[in-house]
């Protein structure tokens, strides 16, 4: 049967990247079993392309709009992913979340086999999907795996980059490290305070030959919460303009993620870097965790900052060590 399966759509309409890279085990699986290049509908604020930029399992990506908005807004959303999903006469539709929106114009359509993420039968489409919500997203796409029986499937989450030579390397500093810096997270909700990272740049400035400050551009506001020292040190570069394509590979390039619990520590992760991930048990949880066994996570709170501060800096002593 599985050579009549010749055009495969994977709806994946979850917003952040790390989501996107959670992904990848099983398009990969997917491309090995059936042998065909993939048609990918993404949300259009994970950053698909960039992530998926040199893999070979995908045909196309189309950038979608999932924002939930009105009711009118609803529908409009639904029957044009309905017709862009009609357009291309699929042998095999997979959505991975089993969101109503999204699921109705999966099963409206003229997809030969339909299998969503979640839901095993359409009469209970309509109920909350509360287990699946619990579970993290890697665990819920391993269920998937064994419903559409890819036995190629390698929990393996590394973004591929082209080799890139790394020039940044500079003979005035006992210390060649280079780090990066995320101090902002989705929705803001698992931010560890500006001041916290200033006080824990200000250290690691004694011990890298380059420092990356990244943020949304959305996040402007930032920068200027930063002393003048910080801003104007020359060994320090704000990253904030730069487009995710130019921040996947600037964090290929350094030797130690440090940040909130976001999606440049997801990156980061995936690259098989030296992560150091901050997070809030009030608004988020690790869920980074599955991409890489390289990370090491660090709960904060109001009055443990500089506790913090000071184990990731003998941390990054002992990775100057065994570097």
């Amino acid at each position: 049967m599985d050579n009549q399966i010749k055009k495969i759509i994977v709806i994946i309409p979850y917003r952040g990247i790390g989501d996107a890279i959670f992904h990848i085990p099983l398009l990969r699986a997917l491309f090995l079993k059936y042998k065909r290049k993939l048609i990918i509908i993404s949300n259009q604020v994970n950053h698909a392309n960039e992530i998926f930029k040199n893999e070979t399992f995908y045909k196309k990506i189309i950038n979608f709009d999932f924002t939930r908005g009105s009711i009118l807004n609803y529908i409009k959303s639904a029957f044009k992913l309905l017709k862009i999903i009609n357009n291309f006469n699929s042998d095999l539709l997979i959505l991975t979340d089993p969101s109503s929106r999204i699921a109705i114009p999966v099963l409206l359509s003229n997809s030969k086999k339909k299998i969503i993420a979640g839901l095993i039968y359409a009469r209970n489409l309509f109920k909350k999907k509360i287990i699946f919500r619990k579970k993290f997203l890697p665990s819920n796409l391993f269920e998937l795996k064994k419903r559409l029986k890819l036995k190629n499937y390698f929990n393996k989450y590394n973004i591929k980059i082209k080799e890139i030579k790394k020039n940044y390397r500079n003979k005035k500093f006992k210390y060649k490290i280079k780090i990066f810096f995320n101090i902002d997270s989705h929705h803001n909700h698992n931010n560890w305070g500006v001041k916290n990272f200033e006080f824990l740049i200000a250290e690691c400035l004694k011990y890298s030959s380059k420092i990356f400050i990244n943020f949304s551009p959305k996040n402007i506001k930032m920068k200027s919460d930063f002393s003048f020292k910080i801003k104007n040190n020359k060994n320090i570069i704000f990253t904030y303009k730069e487009k995710i394509n130019k921040i996947i590979k600037l964090i290929y390039e350094c030797d130690v993620i440090i940040g909130n619990e976001s999606g440049p520590i997801c990156i980061g992760a995936s690259l098989n870097k030296k992560v150091y991930s901050l997070y809030s048990k009030k608004f988020s949880r690790p869920e980074s965790a599955p991409i890489s066994k390289n990370i090491k996570y660090y709960l904060f709170n109001d009055i443990n900052s500089k506790i913090i501060s000071k184990k990731i800096i003998t941390n990054i002593k002992k990775f100057l060590i065994k570097k």
